[in-house]
């Protein structure tokens, strides 16, 4: 799990589907967004799981420890000053595909180092 001062808060969620760009992959959907009020500061995550994807929040809890521990790896590689959300489109993804689909996404949308 990413330390808190990593993840991104709540509040700051519909800013970032406001102002951020849309990348797609077949599990999940990234916000980025550069972050305005300090672009020196590491960039931050979160992952957001809807109840449309997983009933249960046992499940949704489940799908959001797993992408975190899937971008832990991929955070040393990100340019600082970035809000990253990612958004799964449906549960029935391995881990390996997460691995897979984040770093793809992340070389797309262009926020690696």
């Amino acid at each position: 799990m990413l330390p808190k001062s990593r993840r991104i808060s709540r509040e700051e969620f519909s800013s970032i589907l406001k102002a951020g760009k849309r990348y797609a992959s077949s599990h999940f959907t990234l916000y980025v967004a550069q972050n305005k009020a300090n672009l020196k500061k590491p960039s931050q995550f979160s992952f957001s799981v809807s109840k449309k994807i997983a009933k249960s929040a046992v499940e949704r809890n489940r799908l959001r420890r797993r992408g975190y521990s899937a971008i832990k790896g991929l955070v040393k590689e990100v340019k600082h000053g970035y809000l990253l959300m990612f958004s799964f489109k449906n549960k029935t993804v391995s881990v390996e595909s997460i691995h897979k689909e984040l770093g793809e996404l992340l070389s797309d949308s262009a926020v690696l180092l």
